[in-house]
């Protein structure tokens, strides 16, 4: 048997996938990878405080990531060979 804990976990990974598994949820999702260093570096050699927050707006991401088990790189190359057909079906 789950414990509430459990419970309140799956049902928040449920709610998750739901969002972002739309194709909706997957282009904000993408947007967010894009624009939060999750496939570029967040080092400012000059600037720690900087690299603290890139890392901070990375982490946010990933979280999201790994709470739906996807792969960045593979995300990535999928949106990449796609990236054409989504912008095609934006309502601007």
């Amino acid at each position: 048997m789950l414990s509430k804990f459990q419970k309140k976990e799956l049902a928040n990974i449920t709610d998750y996938r739901n969002v972002f598994g739309t194709k909706q949820g997957k282009r904000v999702l993408y947007d967010l990878m894009m624009h939060h260093f999750v496939m570029g570096h967040t080092f400012n050699p000059a600037n720690s405080q900087e690299t603290a927050f890139n890392e901070g707006q990375r982490n946010v991401v990933l979280r999201l990531m790994a709470k739906l088990k996807i792969d960045p790189k593979l995300l990535l190359e999928t949106y990449e060979q796609g990236e054409k057909e989504h912008d095609n079906d934006r309502e601007y």
